[in-house]
């Protein structure tokens, strides 16, 4: 984005802004403020996209909120993926089962942006997160190793915290799904999700976010072990959707989940989660990767 002219840079945060918070209306002071925009740029990017129907400004009020035309906007990329629209029905079924929210993220080299939801919680569709490993690790997981690395060397992690990550990405593989435990650095995480969530690219929130990561404990970043008579504080469960080259086109996402869960009942979750993942790669002609092989030890046998 930072290759593209500024006023083209200021219409895309406008519009990013206002579609991560689809209920409401901003004045022009609101959106300079929370986006750090003049009100000499502002004016003119905002004309151009009421010229256009992107937005909409109240003539009495004088606030700003999305414009009919994104409607005809979102219902062609639907079109175009129609893996979101499955998802946001199983989804639906999910959460009403289970009584969780539920929610549908894709990962670029930007972050992750929430696509999908449904069930319990706050609305989070229009939600991005910058590019740190909280959550939309089963994209990462299942990218190629070059890939994968690159991305390893931007994380803010430890060398141990990276070793324990690299393992996380391979167990990711393995059983089909992510997990993530509750702990005092992602309880302060979330403040600064909801920080980001008002100020966009909020430097100092991104920078608190990096060092929370650094302080974060193995299951935080992910647990690797699950013992089925053990008790587990989940922060989320997540499952990759595969599009037809065998590419992740998007997670599905479980949270809100009660506060303890034994490791049998995690092991249920996740089956639900897998079986919903799956069915919405079927309906979707999508193919899941073939299982990476096991390495082997040197007597020859797979390793456990």
């Amino acid at each position: 984005m930072t290759q593209l002219a500024p006023a083209a840079v200021r219409a895309i945060r406008l519009v990013n802004f206002l579609v991560a918070h689809p209920a409401e209306a901003f004045t022009l002071s609101e959106l300079c403020q929370r986006l750090d925009i003049n009100r000499a740029s502002a004016l003119r990017v905002l004309g151009a996209l009421i010229a256009a129907g992107y937005l909409e400004r109240h003539p009495r009020h004088l606030t700003y909120t999305l414009g009919v035309t994104l409607v005809a906007v979102g219902q062609a990329a639907a079109v175009r993926h129609p893996a979101v629209r499955v998802a946001q029905a199983e989804m639906e079924v999910l959460a009403d089962a289970l009584g969780v929210q539920c929610e549908a993220v894709t990962v670029d080299d930007s972050g992750t942006l929430v696509i999908g939801e449904a069930g319990t919680g706050n609305p989070s569709i229009g939600t991005r997160l910058p590019r740190l490993p909280t959550v939309g690790l089963a994209h990462w997981a299942f990218a190629s190793e070059e890939r994968r690395e690159e991305w390893l060397s931007t994380t803010p992690f430890s060398a141990s915290q990276a070793k324990i990550l690299r393992r996380a990405l391979m167990t990711i593989r393995e059983r089909g799904f992510a997990m993530a435990l509750e702990g005092s650095a992602r309880d302060a995480m979330h403040l600064q999700f909801q920080r980001l969530a008002d100020v966009p690219n909020d430097k100092d929130a991104i920078e608190r976010l990096r060092r929370l990561l650094s302080d974060a404990t193995p299951g935080e970043i992910q647990q690797l072990e699950i013992v089925r008579s053990h008790e587990y504080r989940v922060a989320y469960l997540a499952a990759p959707v595969f599009d037809p080259e065998s590419q992740v086109s998007l997670e599905i996402v479980m949270r809100n989940l009660p506060e303890q869960l034994s490791g049998q009942q995690v092991l249920d979750l996740a089956d639900r989660l897998r079986t919903a993942s799956g069915s919405i790669t079927r309906r979707t002609h999508g193919r899941a990767p073939d299982p990476a092989p096991r390495p082997r030890s040197p007597s020859g046998r797979h390793s456990k």
